[in-house]
């Protein structure tokens, strides 16, 4: 048995051919839709050209006004992940390779965008960790400091007390090599 584009000639209702143009003036590839609503490709052109509803045929757009950055949706890559590979299956299924392709490459760019977001979030949390690590360090110092202060203190005390003492050892010696004349510089 021959597929549905090679039975020959086939006549389709005003309806089918209504919603042909819609769905090819909304911006879907005429491939697509003659596949779609199983019309001939060039039948479909030439209907297209005698209504006059190719593209060219169509008036310049409006351009529609830009949205403030404010009030742009937000971007949901798990759900474009999701969208992305659902198309690209059944556009593969469906033996449309270039559609497959453009869907394969919307789900990467989801894909890239989670892991880069992942990436940032785990510097943001090291840098955050790094942050909290040098305050605890910081207040670490600033509770040692005071220890180290009556240190000091209480070692100019003890200097104070034995100031005399320190050179004991240069006016006592206890042996010969005290002043260090018998060590051998070899």
């Amino acid at each position: 048995m021959l597929g549905p584009m090679t039975d020959g000639y086939r006549i389709r209702s005003p309806e089918t051919w209504d919603q042909a143009r819609e769905a090819y003036l909304a911006g879907e590839p005429a491939p697509v839709v003659c596949e779609r609503f199983d019309i001939g490709l060039s039948a479909f052109r030439r209907r297209a050209r005698e209504e006059g509803w190719r593209r060219s045929d169509q008036p310049d757009t409006e351009l529609e006004p830009d949205v403030p950055d404010d009030e742009l949706p937000d971007f949901d890559p798990g759900r474009t992940i999701r969208v992305a590979a659902g198309r690209m299956a059944l556009a593969v299924e469906r033996g449309r390779v270039y559609e497959a392709l453009r869907w394969g490459r919307l789900h990467a760019m989801a894909a890239r965008h989670i892991v880069l977001v992942e990436q940032e979030r785990a510097r943001a949390a090291e840098r955050l960790r790094g942050a909290k690590q040098r305050a605890a360090m910081a207040e670490f110092c600033d509770l040692t400091k005071p220890i180290g202060d009556v240190k000091a203190r209480m070692r100019e005390a003890a200097d104070a007390v034995t100031g005399d003492l320190h050179y004991l050892h240069d006016l006592h010696p206890v042996s010969p090599s005290a002043d260090g004349a018998d060590i051998d510089e070899d």
